[in-house]
């Protein structure tokens, strides 16, 4: 049973960990700011993956994270996009 809740844990922090990402590029002008954004995450996620044991090289793992790092990047440029429609 405790697998899943440390899951569920990691999955909260790593949602947490690409909203504090967005955050910080708020302010910034778009359309650029997505890109800035998508390094961001790439950044991060290579760091979990290498804190987790992967040893690929880093074009390697960016290869294999693309779709994810721009959909993530996407979906959190967006969701700027929105929070500024209302105020923040």
């Amino acid at each position: 049973m405790r697998a899943p809740a440390r899951q569920v844990d990691q999955l909260r922090r790593s949602i947490r960990d690409l909203a504090a990402i967005a955050l910080e590029h708020a302010d910034e002008p778009q359309p650029a700011r997505k890109d800035r954004i998508k390094e961001a995450i790439s950044t991060h996620l290579l760091a979990d993956a290498r804190a987790h044991g992967c040893r690929l090289d880093e074009p390697r793992m960016r290869e294999l994270l693309a779709v994810d790092l721009e959909l993530n990047a996407q979906g959190l440029e967006i969701w700027l996009q929105r929070c500024e429609k209302r105020g923040r």
